[in-house]
C-alpha cells in the first residue's frame, strides 16, 4: 500500500515538475489555409495556402494562462487564377485553459493587417480570341481587421506538441474602392509548437 502511494506521489510530482519547467515563450510553425473564392459557374474556387509563424509570450511557466501572440502568415499568389499573394501580420492576446488530459483549448482576440498583392496578368482582349469569364475581383490593398480565434493544443504540459486553430479576420473601415478585400477572411492552421 505504501509503495503504491509512493509511486503515485512520485508520478504527480514528476508531472508538476514538467509543468513548472515550461518556459514563457512558445513558437509555432503551421500550415495555414485562407479561402479566397468559392467559385462560380465558369471558375473554380481557390484558397491561399502558406506558412504561419507565431511567437507567444506567456505570463507564467504553467501549461495554461494568459499570453500575447505575434504572428505572420504568407501565402503565394497565382497569375493564372488571379489569386493574390497574402501577407497577414497579427497581434493578439489570448488565454489557454487548463488541460483536460492531453488537450487544452485556447482563445485569442486582437488586430491584424492583411496585405493583398495581385499578380500582374495579361488583359483579356477579344482580338486575342479571349472570352472574359467570372472570377474573383481583388486589387492591391492593405486592410486592417479585428481577428478572433479558437484552437486546441495537444500535449500542452509538454515542451513540444501540436496546435490547431481557426480564426476570422473582420475588416475595419476597408479602403475606398475595396472589392473582394473587404470580405471577412477565415484562416485555418495546424502544425508544430515548441515551448522554451
Amino acid at each position: 500500500m505504501s509503495a503504491a502511494l509512493s509511486r503515485t506521489l512520485t508520478a504527480q510530482a514528476s508531472d508538476a515538475d514538467v509543468t513548472r519547467k515550461l518556459g514563457k515563450l512558445e513558437v509555432a510553425a503551421q500550415l495555414s489555409v485562407i479561402p479566397l473564392y468559392s467559385g462560380d459557374a465558369t471558375v473554380g474556387g481557390y484558397a491561399g495556402t502558406g506558412l504561419r509563424l507565431s511567437l507567444n509570450r506567456f505570463w507564467g511557466g504553467d501549461s495554461r494562462g494568459a499570453f500575447v501572440e505575434a504572428a505572420n502568415t504568407n501565402t503565394p499568389g497565382d497569375e493564372v487564377q488571379r489569386k493574390p499573394r497574402l501577407d497577414v501580420a497579427a497581434l493578439s492576446i489570448g488565454w489557454r485553459a487548463a488541460p483536460q488530459g492531453l488537450v487544452a483549448t485556447e482563445g485569442t482576440l486582437g488586430a491584424s493587417r492583411i496585405r493583398y498583392v495581385v499578380p500582374e496578368s495579361q488583359p483579356c482582349l477579344p482580338s486575342d480570341f479571349c472570352i472574359g469569364e467570372g472570377g474573383s475581383n481583388f486589387r492591391d490593398a492593405a486592410v486592417n481587421t479585428v481577428v478572433a480565434g479558437l484552437g486546441v493544443v495537444l500535449g500542452p504540459a509538454r515542451k513540444a506538441g501540436l496546435r490547431f486553430d481557426g480564426r476570422v479576420h473582420w475588416p475595419v473601415q476597408p479602403p475606398s474602392g475595396a472589392r473582394d478585400e473587404k470580405k471577412p477572411r477565415v484562416e485555418l492552421a495546424g502544425g508544430l509548437r515548441l515551448r522554451f
